[in-house]
């Protein structure tokens, strides 16, 4: 990194990911299979998040998390190609490259992003009938803002 750019560190991110603590069981519930699936959606929170966080920017629904967070997961979870995708998120949301500087700030859009995210997917995958594993893969083969692009899979 050159000398002359310095990483914001008076405002540094908190130590965990933190989501509205209403949609706590709905993250819990994805990670575990139902009486008719084999496998769950998701195998981890940081999965469920990091999608969510993406489908909220793509919608452009961010949410900003109020009063009620819970920690879903440590932020040392999150690895280089995880905080790539934060970070173009951030920058995308801002339109300013400032914001790479600011650890903080990517965490609180992510969040937010992913606060907004999270309804998608409790449409789309887990209240949507049928297998949600075949949801989940439904959602992102037929992803509605890029039918015109991506070939639709039935």
């Amino acid at each position: 990194m050159p000398k002359d750019i310095e990483i914001n560190t008076t405002d540094q991110p908190r130590d965990f990911i933190n989501i509205d603590s209403s949609y706590h069981q709905l993250y819990e519930d994805l990670r575990k299979s139902q009486e008719d699936e084999k496998y769950p959606p998701f195998r981890e929170m940081k999965y469920i998040f990091m999608l969510a966080a993406l489908i909220g920017c793509l919608e452009e629904k961010w949410v900003p998390l109020e009063k009620n967070l819970r920690n879903i997961f440590p932020r040392t979870t999150l690895k280089e190609g995880d905080m790539s995708l934060l970070r173009t998120l951030a920058l995308a949301k801002t339109g300013s490259p400032e914001v790479l500087l600011n650890e903080k700030e990517i965490q609180s859009i992510a969040e937010g992003y992913a606060n907004g995210g999270i309804i998608v997917i409790k449409e789309q995958v887990e209240d949507a009938p049928g297998n949600r594993v075949e949801n989940l893969v439904n959602l992102l083969l037929n992803w509605e803002p890029y039918s015109d692009i991506i070939p639709s899979v039935q």
